[in-house]
């Protein structure tokens, strides 16, 4: 067991950073039910947004749309 942490001593920054990542990263994944239950408490139940679909939206917002929905194409024709 000596051998393996001696051999570990010239990459401790890398283990540290490593071991920092790791925490971000169970820290976020533990977050996110948070930020869920927020979005539908505060956004859709509690009428944070009164209607899902805008009245207008501007010609680039349409054409950014356009890009990821085909269906557009369909309704334009």
């Amino acid at each position: 067991m000596k051998r393996i942490f001696r051999n570990m001593i010239p990459y401790w920054k890398t283990i540290i950073l490593i071991v920092l990542m790791l925490m971000v990263q169970v820290w976020c994944e533990l977050a996110m039910p948070q930020y869920t239950l927020n979005i539908i408490d505060v956004g859709i139940i509690n009428s944070g947004v009164e209607h899902v679909i805008p009245e207008q939206i501007t010609t680039e917002e349409f054409e950014m749309a356009k890009l990821y929905n085909s269906q557009f194409e369909e309704v334009m024709a």
